[in-house]
């Protein structure tokens, strides 16, 4: 076995077309080859990072990277943010991983990377865990408006009038007694350099609106038979701006989608939608990072609360 570090601009062309074989066979997608460079380059620095597992000439595993720079205390610091991993079957017996992760943290020290991100799903999360690759610093909150009730449960598509009646509620109050104040966080993407790129990929389908003095971003597509409005992200977060993007999504885009989702941690309340009780998640967004540059307060990095994250920061939407 071998394990080899490149960046997306570096693979072959038949590189790419295994790994994407091999993506859309794993994970059970209809991604293009398009789709996937444009995923590995609409970032600031227009490449990723790739380990690539390899026995005999086979690609048995890809691990790859996506950088970005974020502003740490206002201060400029390199991250990356692990997506689309996988390892073939009869090669997951934890050795490819750990070797993939070696070779990256090697290649990442050499290249001025301060912290590895990633949103790994409960049974990866278990593995990082038990191998104590990352740290784990929490969970994102899922925050919904089911504004036709129909379109999530068939059965209930008799109540969709009166569930559109009543998500008007939350926004509604909200605009009344909503605070301005801004909610502020110590870990952040630098958004001129983040934004530029980030919604160039797919860029057809991702909407950006601006409402007075900030910006918020959105994506309508058919997720799990349901059609859902993910509101990526919201440029300045307070309730006020909130209630007004979600009434903003009523007036223009209501006959377009039948649930609102957003993901993060609100510092806020008042902000027109709805906080799904954990118990009830679908799916849970748990956080994890590798602190590389040991001149970072690790104290400051493991603490959820000081991050702003969201849909923006990895690759689902």
């Amino acid at each position: 076995m071998k394990y080899l570090f490149k960046k997306t601009n570096e693979l072959t062309n038949q590189e790419l077309l295994n790994i994407l074989s091999l993506f859309n066979e794993i994970f059970s997608q209809e991604r293009s080859l398009k789709e996937l460079t444009a995923q590995y380059t609409s970032n600031p620095y227009l490449n990723s990072y790739h380990v690539l597992s390899i026995e005999n000439t086979r690609i048995v595993g890809h691990f790859a990277f996506v950088p970005s720079d974020y502003l740490v205390d206002g201060k400029r610091e390199k991250f990356v943010v692990g997506i689309d991993s996988f390892v073939v079957d009869g090669f997951r017996d934890g050795m490819v991983l750990l070797e993939s992760y070696l070779c990256a943290l090697d290649n990442f020290k050499q290249r001025g990377v301060s912290i590895i991100l990633g949103f790994p799903d409960t049974h990866v999360n278990k593995v990082y865990s038990k191998g104590k690759l990352y740290s784990n610093i929490g969970q994102l909150n899922i925050y919904i408006l089911p504004y036709r009730v129909g379109g999530i449960y068939k059965k209930l598509k008799y109540f969709n009038l009166l569930s559109a009646a009543l998500s008007m509620l939350p926004s509604t109050v909200g605009s009344l007694i909503a605070s301005r104040e801004v909610a502020t966080y110590r870990i952040q993407k630098e958004p001129l350099s983040f934004n530029s790129e980030r919604y160039s990929y797919g860029k057809s389908n991702y909407g950006r609106v601006n409402i007075k003095d900030f910006e918020f971003m959105f994506r309508i597509k058919l997720h799990e038979g349901i059609r859902t409005l993910f509101l990526i992200d919201v440029s300045i977060k307070s309730a006020r701006n909130f209630n007004l993007v979600v009434r903003y999504l009523i007036k223009h885009h209501r006959a377009d989608f039948d649930l609102i989702m957003y993901v993060g941690n609100l510092k806020f309340k008042c902000h027109g939608l709805y906080k799904l009780p954990s118990r009830y998640s679908p799916k849970e967004f748990h956080v994890v990072h590798k602190i590389l540059d040991k001149n970072l307060d690790k104290a400051l990095f493991d603490d959820i609360r000081n991050f702003d994250l969201n849909f923006s920061n990895f690759d689902l939407v």
